[in-house]
């Protein structure tokens, strides 16, 4: 499962730069899982139990990429569908809680993030989905499947489904709507 897993971030690490390569974008920053656990942060959350337990935020990778003349962060989480969906809501809102305590914007220098969850089938896309939902995880949390991962979509087609909206969304839109 942990080489599976791994394969899968490395699919989505090449998907990404070869998409930035076509658009004339810039993958500024890629930290993997393994830089992110030898300095990473806890806050204290509110649980899907309605606990108050400290927990960690380690995605699976950071990333920043500069498209249209403006800077994206983007916390990856690669969901090979293993995760019991209330442990999926304990992390939504230990990032809903890491945003909220100002050490986010204290470790990355901004408040801009989207936590990017990436899973195997469109059903599990709307289980997890549903699960940021029903914590009020807003519009900061994306969704997609992994075979929707490709460098000629995932930045620019519209294949993310986005918390508390219908519908699909691009990840970058045209520099015309911004």
């Amino acid at each position: 499962m942990f080489i599976e897993h791994a394969l899968a971030i490395n699919d989505v690490l090449v998907a990404v730069t070869l998409a930035c390569q076509e658009y004339g974008f810039e993958l500024e920053t890629w930290q993997g899982e393994n830089q992110i656990k030898a300095d990473y942060d806890r806050v204290r959350a509110v649980t899907s139990t309605g606990r108050r337990k400290s927990v960690p935020v380690v995605p699976d990778s950071y990333f920043t990429l500069i498209a249209h003349e403006r800077r994206h962060h983007f916390f990856l989480e690669l969901d090979r569908g293993t995760m019991t969906i209330e442990r999926f809501k304990n992390k939504i809102a230990g990032y809903i809680a890491y945003h909220r305590s100002g050490k986010y914007e204290e470790r990355y220098g901004t408040r801009s993030l989207r936590v990017l969850s990436i899973t195997t089938s469109s059903s599990r896309v709307e289980r997890l989905k549903q699960g940021a939902e029903d914590i009020k995880g807003q519009r900061r949390f994306w969704f997609a499947c992994l075979d929707d991962i490709k460098p000629e979509a995932v930045l620019t087609a519209p294949i993310w489904q986005v918390a508390t909206e219908d519908g699909l969304r691009a990840l970058i839109e045209s520099a015309e709507s911004q």
